[in-house]
């Protein structure tokens, strides 16, 4: 029999974001398949780490554009199978997809990545990332550059994490990097309602029932984090 081979697709461009000056660009690339969970570390792709997903970091001289960074997150998560099609194709189930979507600060100083795959049951900031025992729940990896050297400083996570939540399918920072919005677009919470104007969340809890993030029976209504 003849023998096939396969090729994994990384999706690079999936997202992008550039700095306020245009001299930094992220790009991510949520269907890489190297198994390394350092910076700068070995690119190569194999499909066991399919899905697992990354970013890239480019910095611009001048007219001239060139690589700063290779960043995984501290954590991988991986994928839950693959299929093969007659044509050698390949589609893999799951894994984390790290880079599905990207932001950086307005000086290209701190970037937000997420991986709204990321199985882990932790709460908040800095958790634990090998409890995965909540697939699908979500989590964003936080990094800051020091000169051209970049590291990971927070690992976040929701206040109410739940399977299937999908947080840090949408990331955004602040032009400062101080602030971070994360959507969480199959939160099923009731959560707690914003209000304007001064407007009491009285009227909302008595149409809708007590506001509790705990409360999964909102299927699918989603939610945004402000951190």
């Amino acid at each position: 029999m003849a023998q096939r081979t396969c090729s994994i697709d990384t999706a690079f461009g999936t997202s992008v974001d550039v700095s306020g000056d245009g001299n930094t660009l992220v790009v991510g690339t949520p269907g890489d398949a190297s198994s390394t969970t350092t910076i700068n570390g070995d690119v190569s792709q194999t499909i066991d780490y399919a899905n697992t997903g990354a970013t890239y970091v480019f910095q611009r001289s001048g007219t001239s554009w060139s690589q700063e960074a290779f960043i995984k997150p501290s954590t991988l998560t991986r994928h839950e199978g693959i299929t093969l099609a007659n044509d050698g194709s390949i589609q893999v189930l799951g894994g984390g997809q790290f880079g599905n979507d990207v932001s950086l600060s307005q000086d290209g100083n701190i970037l937000a990545v997420g991986s709204f795959r990321d199985p882990s049951n932790a709460k908040g900031i800095n958790g634990d990332q090998g409890d995965a025992s909540a697939t699908r729940s979500g989590a964003v990896f936080v990094f800051k550059r020091d000169n051209s050297v970049w590291t990971q400083k927070s690992y976040v996570k929701a206040s109410n994490t739940d399977s299937d939540d999908r947080f840090g399918t949408n990331v955004d920072l602040s032009a400062d990097g101080k602030t971070l919005a994360v959507g969480a677009h199959r939160e099923s919470a009731r959560g707690h309602a914003a209000t304007s104007s001064g407007a009491s969340t009285s009227s909302a809890a008595s149409s809708m029932g007590p506001l509790d993030q705990n409360d999964n029976s909102a299927e699918a209504a989603g939610a945004v984090y402000i951190y």
